[in-house]
């Protein structure tokens, strides 16, 4: 993937367009690893709850263990849908600190209306 052909995908997964979103959803997680790093800052310098989420579940496809405590982090959000992505992407990284960090969130928190 070509710098070009990453800002487009970034485009595509901002789209409100579900099936232009899943188009660069897919497209950018065959990447997630090589891009780790921009994908990380796209993340974080991201208001919008809903596209933080989708850069979340993008990162949650990543083999490098340097995601777990970003998503970890993530678990603090006010927002419930980035608590949510953030969840899900640590309880399936196949990952035993990963796992053990979704395990201890959804002890402490037992409300969350997503378990």
């Amino acid at each position: 993937m070509t710098n070009q052909e990453f800002n487009e995908a970034i485009a595509l997964l901002r789209s409100k367009d579900s099936m232009t979103f899943e188009e660069g959803f897919h497209w950018l997680i065959g990447f997630v690893d090589e891009y780790l790093d921009q994908i990380t800052a796209l993340m974080k310098d991201e208001l919008n709850p809903d596209l933080r989420g989708k850069f979340i579940e993008v990162l949650g496809y990543s083999d490098d263990e340097r995601v777990i405590p970003v998503l970890a982090a993530e678990l603090n959000s006010q927002y419930r849908d980035v608590r949510f992505w953030a969840h899900s992407q640590l309880e399936y990284f196949e990952n035993s600190k990963a796992i053990q960090i979704a395990n201890k969130y959804k002890i402490e928190h037992p409300n969350e209306d997503w378990y």
